[in-house]
């Protein structure tokens, strides 16, 4: 994997930028063939989301940075299959922990010259380390990176809550400033930091995890340090006062949080059409919150955001577009004039 990092073709902005972008070509069909009919295979919404990927792909990048990732995707795909499936797990885990990253440093890195960008992967890996275990769907509420559900949901309904004007405004502010920028105007909307689903419990959703974490202590096989750092978490911030209530401490309330998300299941699921249309009607600083996560994981977390905003039998209504302005009709031509009369010659001196 480092090879692959330390490649001259790797070494383009857009390739870390695009990585998403790069999943497209990674994902390609050795013949056409074989792609075409992997494609049709695929739902109406995969194949829109695919159109759509390729559209930025060929938007955003150019030629040489085009020609850069069909390089990558030539030499994984001359991999044996074993060794190739091993390098895209890497490719998909770092894809993760990047977009796990604040916002601010994520784009920090994207934004460091390439001879300086894996030193600064490697520093800031140190402070936000990725998890040390495969990832799977058990273990999956231990990432804390990114976002909060609840309080996406939050910022999601503050922007639709925006007119065009605002979200302009909002849009156009630099990096970081953002996110804060829209949790303000949602508060003047009387919106609140989080919005939770009616049957969360969160006293007995963070019991849930320190079991799930004691549990983790006994089976995991291998290094326990990961472990170690994520017990350590439930002493920080001090105990209670003795004469205040009970309260979850943040870290256990964000993995409170996790578990609840990762483990409920909608009672009345989203139409996939509605669900990309709320997709779409969100800014790509939102929608980026969303691709640290595999496809079928990421709509069920979109579906929860959804559900949150729009409990059933309330569903989603688009934007209609704005109404042509109206002109008024094209004058008619006004008729020509007459000829003038033909006048007498002049008589002669």
């Amino acid at each position: 994997m480092i090879g692959l990092l330390r490649d001259r073709s790797m070494r383009t902005r857009a390739f870390a930028l695009g990585l998403g972008l790069a999943g497209v070509a990674l994902a390609g069909a050795a013949t056409l063939d074989a792609g075409r009919a992997r494609f049709f295979q695929k739902s109406q919404a995969d194949r829109e989301q695919l159109r759509e990927a390729l559209r930025r792909f060929d938007m955003r990048l150019n030629a040489q940075e085009q020609g850069a990732v069909r390089d990558i995707d030539a030499r994984l795909n001359a991999m044996p299959q074993d060794e190739r499936d091993e390098y895209l797990a890497v490719l998909r885990r770092y894809h993760n922990w990047l977009h796990q990253l604040p916002e601010r440093l994520r784009d920090g890195v994207l934004a460091e010259p390439p001879d300086r960008r894996l030193k600064r992967i490697q520093e800031l890996a140190a402070k936000y380390p990725p998890p040390d275990w495969r990832p799977t769907s058990s273990m999956d509420f231990l990432q804390i990176g990114g976002t909060g559900t609840f309080e996406l949901a939050a910022l999601c309904k503050a922007w639709l809550a925006l007119s065009p004007a605002d979200r302009k405004a909002v849009d156009g502010l630099e990096v970081g400033r953002r996110k804060d920028e829209l949790a303000r105007r949602g508060r003047e909307q009387k919106i609140p930091r989080e919005i939770r689903p009616p049957d969360y419990d969160e006293a007995r959703w963070a019991e849930e995890v320190e079991a799930r974490i004691r549990d983790l202590r006994a089976t995991a096989a291998g290094p326990r340090d990961w472990l170690s750092k994520i017990e350590a978490k439930f002493e920080q911030n001090g105990a209670n006062a003795p004469d205040a209530p009970p309260r979850v401490r943040p870290f256990v309330r964000r993995l409170a949080e996790n578990l609840y998300v990762e483990e409920h299941k909608l009672d009345h699921p989203v139409d996939p059409g509605r669900l990309e249309q709320f997709f779409g009607a969100i800014p790509p600083w939102i929608q980026s919150t969303f691709s640290a996560f595999p496809g079928d994981e990421a709509r069920h977390r979109l579906g929860v955001v959804y559900r949150l905003l729009y409990p059933h039998p309330e569903e989603f209504r688009p934007a209609a577009p704005p109404a042509p302005t109206p002109t008024a009709p094209a004058a008619k031509p006004a008729a020509p004039a007459p000829a003038p009369r033909p006048t007498a010659p002049a008589a002669p001196f």
